[in-house]
């Protein structure tokens, strides 16, 4: 796992936690989230809180989406829905309502541009070398963008 990774996992284990005390059904939810529904609808979505339902009925799972993602993932909502309630093991969910989110505080992965890496001379360590020469590149590419 890279630097990033981990420190996603470590705040979503902060937010169980925290959450867990209340709610552990979110909390568990929220920390499988990405298990659950898979790695692309979990950076167009987020788990919120239970909307508990009017007397037997079950709960609605709010839903935090940005606009751009919204219709997208209503559209998915049956497959969605599904792997929810097979994540609790029965009908625990009746359906989703979505909060529209800024998409600048819901962030999609950003594809990076894979630069060529320059060569360098007179640096022992391999390692090191790769790293500079990645530096470089980046270096490179960023003059290129102004």
């Amino acid at each position: 796992m890279s630097g990033p990774q981990l420190i996603a996992k470590q705040i979503q284990n902060l937010a169980a936690q925290a959450i867990g005390a209340k709610n552990p059904d979110l909390a568990g939810l929220m920390a499988s989230w990405a298990d659950i529904v898979g790695p692309e609808w979990a950076a167009r979505c987020t788990p919120l809180t239970f909307i508990r339902g009017r007397g037997n009925q079950a709960p609605v799972l709010e839903l935090a989406v940005s606009a751009g993602d919204s219709l997208l993932v209503q559209h998915e909502t049956p497959v969605l829905l599904s792997r929810v309630n097979r994540y609790f093991g029965g009908p625990m969910v009746k359906s989703f309502r979505f909060r529209m989110v800024d998409p600048v505080a819901h962030p999609r992965r950003k594809v990076e541009k894979v630069l060529e890496p320059m060569v360098i001379e007179g640096v022992d360590d391999p390692e090191l070398a790769a790293t500079l020469g990645r530096l470089g590149a980046a270096i490179r590419e960023s003059a290129k963008n102004r």
